[in-house]
């Protein structure tokens, strides 16, 4: 969100080219730099982490004293490159073929080259399905996308 601090230091790292007109981020530039680069993307997550983190807690509290929210949901990629899974009671992985994914990307227009060092920038997905609670495997079509969801879900919401 532009006036944030974890924005405006992203910008400052990466510089101005990386944002809209409207001064929000350009995702895609940014990715582009990062992927491009592996100090930069550790840079990146060095800036982004931190915030990330005191955002989570903060949500999480604000969620606690409220009462009113039986459970919280943190939908964060890198929960388990960071480490923080030992921070929540469950973690769902939701994972998709290598194939599967290089082809949602190419349909997003980014080329094949680009995709795979996107991907090589990520933890195996065993290593995320190990680390996980529930696999949702995300291979087929939405309705088979809904029906795991839906019971995962239910298998949640029925945790103590």
């Amino acid at each position: 969100m532009p006036g944030s601090p974890c924005h405006d230091e992203v910008v400052r790292a990466f510089g101005p080219g990386i944002r809209y007109a409207n001064g929000r981020i350009d995702r895609a530039a940014l990715g582009r730099l990062v992927f491009a680069d592996a100090r930069q993307l550790r840079r990146l997550d060095a800036i982004v982490h931190p915030h990330l983190l005191a955002e989570i807690a903060f949500q999480a509290l604000k969620l606690k004293r409220g009462g009113s929210a039986p459970l919280a949901v943190v939908d964060a990629a890198l929960i388990v490159q960071w480490n923080l899974q030992h921070k929540l009671d469950g973690l769902i992985v939701v994972d998709a073929p290598e194939r599967t994914r290089l082809a949602r990307l190419a349909a997003k227009g980014i080329p094949a080259e680009r995709a795979r060092r996107i991907m090589a920038a990520q933890l195996p997905a065993a290593r995320l399905r190990r680390a996980a609670d529930i696999v949702i495997d995300n291979d087929g079509g939405l309705a088979g996308l809904r029906r795991q969801a839906k019971a995962a879900w239910e298998r949640i919401t029925a945790m103590p």
